[in-house]
């Protein structure tokens, strides 16, 4: 993917995602909505209202109107990308409608997409830079489970950090700065 799509791409979705958490601010929902949050009354949380569930709808959609510009107007289609989060959409939205999934068998269904996205999409790391985990991703079972890892980390890492508003967002778009200047 060429370089501006992808810069187009992440403004899109920083930039609507906090404008749609702006109007779902504005025009307040009624409290019995299911994607409305009650968590706020248990003792570790720090919010005093009621807060809303919606930030994955809003990124998916936003993700989808970046797909479907990119195959509309570039002619760029990747399935990759489509399968994997629409995937892991599916399994968070099932979370937002308070679908109650054991978490071991949440992470037992997120390793079985990974396994699957890895293995159809070919997605490999070829070099590290460290020699001797080079090696190691030479052999096949190892390479698949790291990679299967790392991606777990990153959802796992962005789910914990999710909980205090506005903090993943930020925190995203220093990663995409940084990886946007290294890659110049």
């Amino acid at each position: 993917m060429e370089l501006n799509n992808i810069i187009f791409s992440v403004f899109l979705i920083f930039f609507g995602y906090f404008f749609g958490k702006y109007l779902l601010l504005t025009f307040k929902k009624s409290k019995t909505n299911l994607l409305a949050d009650n968590q706020f009354q248990k003792i570790q949380a720090f919010h005093e209202n009621s807060t809303y569930r919606l930030g994955g709808i809003i990124i998916f959609s936003l993700l989808v109107l970046v797909f479907l510009y990119l195959y509309f107007f570039r002619n760029i289609f990747s399935f990759e990308y489509v399968s994997f989060c629409t995937l892991f959409f599916l399994l968070g939205l099932t979370d937002d409608l308070k679908i109650n999934i054991a978490p071991k068998f949440r992470l037992l269904i997120m390793i079985t997409f990974l396994v699957i996205l890895v293995i159809s999409n070919k997605i490999y790391i070829n070099r590290t830079g460290l020699e001797f985990l080079n090696n190691l991703l030479e052999i096949d079972i190892f390479s698949l489970t790291f990679m299967c890892l790392c991606f777990l980390f990153i959802i796992n890492g962005s789910n914990l950090i999710d909980g205090f508003n506005g903090l993943l967002g930020i925190h995203s778009l220093i990663i995409f700065i940084v990886l946007f200047a290294i890659n110049l």
